[in-house]
């Protein structure tokens, strides 16, 4: 994933509601992100690959939950901004972090388990793009 990617969702996506509704989706988006990235560091070998892919989708789901959440949500560009402040670099550790899990889960998983993983992960991130 791609450094700032989720800043820039959080400038574009957020354009009305303020305050502890914007907050409240944000913490919602964060914990939903770092229950990715704890799902993709517990994969060491097969079995926890195998594991970990419908734990993925599960989140998958529910971060396109959040994100329509955000979208419906109508922020205005102005707390947009504030939030690009209050969370940006909490977001941008999790999205480094993610990324080196996501190569290690990969490893880990082998060969033959890897692409189930990406794809997982793929589908899990497809609405942060």
């Amino acid at each position: 994933m791609k450094k700032g990617t989720l800043v820039l969702l959080m400038t574009l996506g957020f354009g009305g509601c303020s305050g502890e509704p914007a907050d409240a989706l944000m913490n919602e988006q964060l914990s939903l992100q770092m229950d990715i990235l704890s799902v993709l560091e517990s994969v060491k070998d097969e079995k926890t690959a195998d594991e970990a892919v419908p734990k993925l989708e599960k989140a998958a789901d529910r971060l396109a939950e959040n994100l329509k959440k955000v979208r419906e949500s109508k922020i205005s560009a102005e707390d947009g901004k504030k939030l690009m402040e209050k969370y940006g670099a909490k977001k941008l550790d999790i999205e480094t972090k993610m990324a080196k899990a996501s190569q290690g889960a990969a490893t880990g998983a082998g060969p033959a388990k890897a692409a189930k993983i990406t794809e997982a992960l793929r589908r899990s991130l497809k609405g942060l793009e």
